[in-house]
């Protein structure tokens, strides 16, 4: 009964989180249309459609990764991992979201002894992103960082942390007991004023047990938030490079 008027509560709110971004788009889309003669303007309807696109597609896809989860068709892609790799393409994705927010945005490596590592990195990424994001949405002004680091060796692997940390509005002790449950957020409130569906942080829970690792956070109100996360992965021994290319020998240590 509780899980089902969860469900119910979470499809009361998405039915307007989805509304807005569709009817922003729509909009757009019609107004662009009626002023093709005034570029700059049209520019301006195209870089909201875009802006409520990427919106309507987020909530789609936690909603889409949710429903695999609970049938359990989650499957991992493993290959080879570069922190630097991973870094860079969080770079390109999450620094302009934090300046358009005006937040200082940095990465960090700690302690990485090891080029390469073997994992699923779409995965990894998914979870970084989706942390990321919400430390952007939760964070006024200040700065939003990232940081890997290699921490002890478990037989022939690893065990790499990642954290996410920001100046943001942080939590109460109460907020955090559910944050990671399917359907939830903080409190209604939350909901109300930065939106979102509530299931971001209960597929990132699901994507790290996947992994072999757990995931955790630390908040005081008003102080900022640190997600952090750490996970077992297998080192990559041989990497070779021949014509300018990268071939990977995949075969992990296991």
């Amino acid at each position: 009964q509780q899980a089902n008027t969860a469900k119910r509560d979470f499809l009361s709110r998405m039915s307007h989180d989805i509304r807005t971004p569709m009817n922003a788009v729509m909009g757009m889309t019609t107004l662009a249309a009626a002023h093709l003669d005034d570029t700059a303007r049209v520019r301006d309807f195209l870089d909201k459609i875009a802006v409520a696109s990427r919106h309507l597609l987020s909530l789609i896809n936690d909603i889409l990764d949710m429903s695999k989860i609970e049938r359990s068709q989650i499957t991992l892609n493993h290959s080879a991992i570069a922190v630097s790799d991973l870094l860079s393409q969080l770079n390109a994705m999450i620094a302009p979201q934090a300046a358009d927010n005006g937040l200082s945005y940095s990465a960090r490596p700690k302690n990485i002894r090891h080029p390469y590592f073997y994992g699923d990195p779409l995965r990894i990424n998914q979870i970084l992103i989706n942390l990321l994001s919400n430390a952007i949405k939760f964070t006024q002004s200040g700065h939003v960082l990232v940081s890997v680091t290699q921490e002890r060796h478990e037989g022939s692997k690893t065990r790499l942390r990642f954290s996410v940390s920001d100046t943001g509005i942080g939590m109460t002790s109460e907020q955090i007991g559910n944050l990671f449950e399917s359907f939830t957020q903080a409190d209604n409130s939350t909901t109300r004023r930065y939106g979102g569906t509530g299931l971001g942080l209960s597929i990132a829970r699901y994507m790290v047990e996947n992994m072999g690792g757990e995931i955790w956070v630390e908040s005081e109100v008003g102080q900022g938030s640190t997600f952090a996360f750490s996970i077992r992965l297998a080192l990559q021994e041989q990497v070779e490079v021949l014509g300018g290319n990268t071939f990977m020998d995949l075969q992990a240590v296991v």
